[in-house]
């Protein structure tokens, strides 16, 4: 596993994908405290497409949750704006 390079390979997909935007909503906005990306209930439908991603790239475990907050990180420093 190659953390960094399979975290740019999510993003890309991400960046490709026609749902973009939803995908970009979700990780500003992130999953509940209380929750965290592991063991989110209720999660948006794209959500289960980037859960699909991160397992094919073989995170599981704290690797999962790991991977996730990458992708959080990267995309909140492309595209969150200070209010």
């Amino acid at each position: 596993m190659e953390p960094e390079k399979d975290c740019e390979q999510i993003l890309s997909r991400i960046e490709n994908h026609p749902e973009k935007n939803e995908f970009i909503e979700l990780y500003i906005k992130g999953p509940p405290d209380d929750e965290g990306f592991m063991w989110w209930n209720n999660p948006p439908e794209v959500f289960n497409i980037t859960k699909k991603w991160v397992l094919e790239a073989g995170y599981d475990s704290s690797g999962y949750s790991m991977m996730h907050r990458m992708i959080q990180k990267k995309i909140k420093e492309k595209y969150e704006h200070p209010d």
